[in-house]
């Protein structure tokens, strides 16, 4: 009984010692040590995930976002936000990725919408009308087109969120993010064109 009470002890010592490190999930980017969670404690994450609608006379957009925790990156961890969207022009379909936002065979980096990158205000893209204390959050963008356009993946998407009389709203700037070598006669932009899109919580 004795033996088996000092294996335990140990056990849970050991246990202790070798917990894992959790640093906040602003701090990608920085050194830190194998294993270490990068947690949104924030839960600046929060904030995007759901299912988000722009609708104009000729247009409509949908975004939709999960968060997906903890989240093994080989040698760390991470908080991450993954999601697909729709993007219909004159009662047509222009690109249409929402059927694999609860695909869980798909790896969260194979997501056309993925990341977790905390920006500030004169963070590229650069916000003018952000606070200096407001943090929004950048993300890769890919267009599924790879045939034509694979050459401008992996672009990026900018998400603020903000509550308007009420209303909770996302804006999403969409760039291309680093210099593009076109092929000849190709396409200059994504299905999804690049450019600032305000949407709506559903």
């Amino acid at each position: 009984m004795k033996k088996i009470l000092i294996i335990l002890i140990t056990f849970i010592s050991f246990s202790c010692k070798a917990q894992q490190p959790v640093i906040p999930l602003e701090d990608l980017g920085t050194d830190f040590a194998n294993g270490t969670y990068l947690k949104d404690v924030n839960n600046d994450l929060d904030k995007f995930v759901g299912t988000w609608i722009m609708t104009t006379p000729i247009s409509k957009l949908t975004i939709k976002l999960r968060k997906i925790e903890q989240y093994n990156r080989g040698s760390y961890f991470l908080d991450v936000l993954v999601g697909e969207y729709k993007y219909e022009l004159n009662g047509s379909t222009v690109v249409n990725t929402l059927p694999n936002f609860l695909d869980l065979s798909i790896e969260p980096y194979n997501h056309c919408i993925v990341g977790s990158r905390i920006i500030y205000k004169g963070q590229y893209p650069a916000c003018s009308t952000c606070s200096i204390t407001e943090n929004r959050v950048s993300l890769f963008f890919t267009d599924p087109d790879e045939l034509t356009r694979g050459y401008l993946n992996p672009g990026g998407i900018a998400l603020r969120h903000k509550i308007e009389n009420g209303i909770e709203k996302m804006e999403a700037k969409i760039f291309i993010d680093g210099p593009v070598f076109m092929p000849e006669n190709a396409p200059s932009n994504f299905q999804l064109p690049t450019g600032e899109y305000t949407l709506t919580k559903q």
